[in-house]
């Protein structure tokens, strides 16, 4: 009887783990290797579903891209080639790395172990959890002037030179792609020569703290990733970080070949922060000048609504409420503080007409603290499992952007901006020039010939 018994409980035990393992199959439940997540100690079962990244990778990259695009050939010429290089695949890691800093940190404040994708987050909430109500409004300052900055430079951009948004990325890419194409156009005859290998930098420390924080403001995509966040389905860390490496990956090919190809097309001249001004002057070339100015024009809308947002919820947000709030701005609220924004940016953009020393001031002040400092601190504020390899990761991360901080910060103000800066665009060597440059040559030939026979 006890061995019939016995036998009795383990058929029973056997259907009962049939069921169990027709039901996973059901519901298409299967345990992985992410299923205890060693960061932050929680223990659950992620759903397996179809996950295409692309068209996240498009739109994470649409908002990368920008006119720091512009300033590579200049970033390429006073770094060198190789170290320009290095310092692209540098800035891409620690993007790669911050922004893994932020989805994990969300995905720890606001998933619990039952729960399986993130709820809407943003960048203000998570500090409000992480460091509290001041660590919050010093956040929504530092978002505030880094996103004012950003408006500065597009507006320096347009100074010389869609309802959808899948319209406004097919916009930004055609615009990016058609430069980087023309770019690449203008520097085949100088690869051909062979001349350029004997003139061109490869190596120049010099100007390694003035244009890292360049480097690093054009893949910063800090600002955008909770939009992106929202946007995945089932948002886990895997699938955030498999769009941003995507997205940083493509930009970081991008400014390379601008950078590379527009400083050996232009290794003669003194360039500055926007190539655009090298181009030789056509139809075609004032066309793409005005698709770029446009593709700028529409992204500062882009820019104008979380920066109102974060000027409203810094000056005027209801006692209340503690979260960032938007919806409770009135119309003529909305319209003063665009007026103030626009007009301080004008006023701003005035002033000072150089895109690279904009770009370099902003990236290496507010912007890594924003991008690199910020990240790595909320991180480190959240997670549970502090022996994690990920916590030295986010202390290095720390360090670096400190080190940028203070660093690129000095060296930018106390750089001689008057070398760089493009106070009108150059005449270029067209065939109207080339009579005029021939006649100035022989003449300081025969002087030169008159010269020799005197002192003979």
């Amino acid at each position: 009887m006890e061995d019939t018994g016995k036998l009795l409980d383990e058929d029973l035990v056997q259907e009962q783990e049939e069921e169990a393992n027709h039901l996973e199959e059901e519901l298409m439940v299967v345990p992985d290797h992410d299923a205890i997540d060693p960061e932050s100690g929680n223990d659950y079962i992620k759903p397996r579903s179809a996950f295409t990244p692309w068209p996240h990778v498009f739109n994470l990259a649409n908002c990368i891209v920008g006119v720091s695009v512009l300033a590579m050939p200049f970033v390429f010429q006073q770094c060198g080639i190789l170290l320009a290089t290095i310092m692209i695949a540098l800035s891409s890691v620690l993007t790669k790395y911050t922004c893994h800093f932020l989805a994990k940190a969300a995905s720890v404040t606001r998933l619990n172990p039952k729960e399986l994708c993130f709820s809407k987050h943003s960048y203000e909430a998570l500090a409000l959890t992480a460091l509290g109500p001041t660590g919050r409004r010093i956040i929504e300052l530092c978002l505030l002037c880094f996103l004012v900055s950003s408006i500065v430079a597009f507006l320096v951009v347009i100074g010389p030179t869609g309802r959808r948004i899948i319209e406004l990325c097919l916009l930004c890419f055609l615009v990016s792609s058609i430069v980087a194409f023309l770019v690449i156009l203008e520097a085949l005859p100088s690869l051909w020569d062979g001349k350029w290998s004997i003139h061109v930098v490869w190596w120049r420390p010099e100007g390694f703290l003035t244009c890292i924080p360049i480097v690093f403001m054009g893949l910063a995509c800090q600002v955008q990733l909770f939009c992106v966040i929202d946007c995945i389905h089932d948002s886990l860390v895997s699938r955030v970080d498999a769009v941003v490496s995507g997205a940083i990956n493509f930009c970081s090919a991008l400014y390379a070949g601008v950078g590379l190809f527009g400083y050996v097309a232009f290794f003669s001249r003194n360039l500055h922060g926007d190539v655009l001004i090298e181009l030789e002057s056509s139809f075609f070339t004032q066309l793409l000048k005005l698709a770029f100015l446009l593709s700028v024009a529409v992204s500062i809308p882009l820019m104008m609504f979380p920066a109102r947002s974060a000027l409203f919820n810094l000056l005027l947000r209801p006692s209340n409420c503690e979260l960032p709030v938007s919806h409770a701005m009135q119309y003529s609220t909305f319209h003063v503080l665009t007026f103030v924004i626009l007009l301080f940016n004008m006023i701003i953009a005035l002033l000072i007409p150089n895109v690279e020393f904009i770009l370099g001031l902003t990236g290496a002040s507010i912007g890594s603290l924003v991008s690199i400092v910020i990240p790595s601190i909320l991180y480190l504020a959240v997670a549970k499992n502090k022996t994690h390899y990920t916590v030295f990761y986010a202390k290095v991360c720390l360090i670096a952007g400190l080190f940028i901080w203070c660093a690129s910060t000095w060296a930018t103000l106390h750089v001689d901006r008057t070398v760089h800066v493009a106070e009108k665009p150059m005449p270029k060597d067209g065939p109207i020039d080339k009579p005029a440059i021939q006649s100035l040559q022989k003449l300081e030939a025969e002087v030169l010939d008159a010269n020799l026979n005197i002192s003979a």
